[in-house]
């Protein structure tokens, strides 16, 4: 019989961490954690997460994954890997990702995979031009670099150049698009800002900026008495109706004062983490940020004052510290189109 976890939440304790260059490093989930709420920002550090895994991010987690597979493929053998191989790929998500799904939503896995297929197939159809004149650096590349004495980590989704200009690409699934908020973001998005120093530290190489490639997550439901074949030819059909619907891509080029500004904006924050996991500063939770447009996942455990249905194995850096097989170094040649942006600039 599993035993009931009642561990209370004023006695979860800062952890012996550091975000020092000898220390576990920060990723930049880790930073906007902290921004969002000290609490949860505890929480995690000593691992503590939801029994089951919330079926909102299901689809966003495979399409992200299929499209990091694609580029993967790409870099590695100079060819986009076939409709075959994407298919097989999806049909064993679920099986590579044991972790990807709680048990009580497997009902909900073939229609998950359907849609996926389709999004995935779709874009590499839409995006059919991507794959001709662009030099491609790498794809999926870990970084673990060191900046003022502090260990910065994370995971680029693609590394590329166009005219000799060096950019990356962050991908991203959203059920809800909103394109004014988005351009208004993006233009400093702290993760998008945060690779991109990572890039120049790593590489004392100028980075011009970000291609913010967004895919929709369609809310399609299957009918009453609907198949899934019949469900995914007519999602196929509205995607190609109307392909820019579903993906969108803006470029977002940084100038040396927009770095600047980063640069001394995420010393200050690095800092405060810093003297917080050194107790120079409380804990406290921050009411305004439990329920946004998605509700914290420790939003039970702070009302109830107890990490009832939590469990303290949700490992911190097991995607940066899984081993993966290492792609063929030989350059790659593709394009991107970019839409709504400037030049690069200095």
């Amino acid at each position: 019989m599993k035993r009931l976890n009642t561990m209370r939440i004023k006695d979860v304790t800062i952890p012996d961490f550091s975000i020092r260059k000898n220390g576990e490093g920060i990723t930049q989930g880790l930073i906007m954690c902290y921004l969002k709420c000290r609490r949860e920002f505890i929480l995690r550090l000593n691992e503590w997460g939801k029994e089951s895994k919330k079926i909102t991010f299901a689809n966003g987690s495979i399409t992200h994954d299929s499209l990091d597979m694609i580029y993967t493929h790409y870099k590695s053998t100079g060819r986009p890997p076939s409709l075959l191989s994407i298919k097989a790929f999806i049909h064993g998500y679920d099986t590579a990702n044991p972790s990807w799904l709680g048990a009580g939503h497997k009902e909900e896995i073939p229609k998950i995979k359907a849609v996926a297929y389709v999004i995935v197939s779709e874009y590499m159809r839409h995006y059919s031009k991507d794959f001709e004149t662009m030099e491609i650096i790498g794809a999926e590349n870990v970084f673990d670099v060191i900046w003022k004495g502090y260990r910065l980590r994370g995971k680029k989704d693609l590394r590329f150049r166009i005219a000799g200009d060096k950019w990356l690409i962050e991908t991203k699934t959203m059920a809800r698009i909103d394109e004014g908020e988005i351009k208004d973001k993006i233009s400093f998005d702290f993760q998008s800002q945060f690779y991109t120093h990572a890039e120049e530290v790593e590489y004392k190489e100028r980075v011009c900026g970000v291609i913010y490639n967004v895919v929709r997550n369609p809310g399609h439901k299957i009918g009453k008495d609907e198949s899934l074949k019949t469900f995914s030819d007519r999602l196929r059909k509205s995607i190609r109706k109307d392909p820019e619907h579903f993906f969108k891509r803006w470029s977002i080029p940084y100038t040396d004062s927009d770095k600047k500004e980063f640069q001394t904006e995420l010393f200050y924050k690095l800092q405060e983490i810093d003297m917080l996991l050194h107790g120079k500063l409380h804990v406290y939770r921050n009411e305004k940020n439990c329920v946004t447009r998605f509700q914290c996942s420790f939003l039970r455990a702070c009302a109830s004052g107890k990490l009832v249905g939590y469990n303290q194995d949700n490992k911190l850096f097991c995607e940066l510290d899984a081993d993966k097989p290492k792609s063929n170094s030989k350059n790659i040649k593709i394009r991107i189109k970019l839409k709504g942006g400037r030049k690069c600039q200095k």
